[in-house]
């Protein structure tokens, strides 16, 4: 049992098991939007159908570089370390090498603003990004706390299990938890930096005016239905849908 629990505590912090997690996460929400992917890859013009595919491209690219070369908690925790005032908090044991993390940030910036653009096209404008990054900053920061949480438990629980089956469980119990909390980490801070930098770019968009909103399949034709029905209606003379007005009894 304690060889089990060992090997789960090297799966949950192996950034290998993170990254095909990711892969996973993001074919299964590919699998769930087909139509909506579909409208994306085939857009009417030719420059956005270019742009989908330089996303869907460079993000992949992101994902296994990040999973072979880089350490996905560091890079999400950057932020917070940074942010704080004393070295010692600072300091990270096992750093990623320099230039495999600015390959990292260079492939993270081209997915972001690709992406972003897409956000722009195919999702909405600044009220629906905005609802979008409260909810994502909404979700994010409970996510990152328990996190951290969890990693310390992990990290302590890991040295003093002993061979009751019981505490072995438990630990196991954790370090799934933390796994899962690592991965949803990564997903929600993907999510929140897409929303921050999505209503940027929407703007460059707007003041270049190549934004256009797309209409997607689904809704053609719901739009062409309407259409002819208003066709329709304008044709019939008014004296047609003239009804004679019945006074009360």
């Amino acid at each position: 049992m304690n060889d089990l629990a060992e090997v789960m505590a090297r799966v949950a912090v192996s950034n290998v098991s993170l990254g095909v997690a990711v892969l996973v996460a993001l074919a299964l929400l590919i699998r769930a939007n087909r139509p909506f992917v579909r409208d994306v890859l085939t857009d009417d013009e030719s420059r956005w159908r270019a742009i989908a595919r330089f996303s869907f491209t460079v993000t992949l690219a992101f994902v296994v570089w990040g999973t072979l070369f880089d350490d996905w908690l560091q890079l999400i925790a950057e932020p917070y370390r940074l942010s704080r005032p004393w070295a010692s908090e600072r300091f990270v044991f096992d750093p990623v090498p320099e230039v495999a993390r600015w390959v990292t940030v260079g492939l993270l910036v081209l997915s972001l603003t690709s992406a972003a653009c897409l956000v722009a096209r195919h999702v909405g404008g600044y009220g629906i990004q905005l609802a979008i990054l409260l909810g994502a900053t909404t979700l994010w920061a409970p996510i990152f706390v328990l996190r951290q949480r969890a990693d310390v438990i992990v990290g302590f629980g890991q040295e003093s299990v002993t061979g009751d089956a019981a505490a072995v469980l438990g630990f196991i119990i954790f370090v799934a938890l933390k796994w899962s909390l690592g991965l949803a980490s990564l997903l929600a801070s993907y999510l929140l930096a897409l929303m921050v930098v999505a209503p940027i770019v929407t703007l460059v968009l707007d003041l270049l005016r190549v934004r256009t909103p797309a209409v997607t399949a689904e809704a053609r034709p719901f739009f062409s239905a309407l259409e002819e029905r208003a066709q329709e209606r304008e044709e019939v003379s008014l004296h047609a849908r003239r009804r004679p007005i019945r006074r009360p009894i």
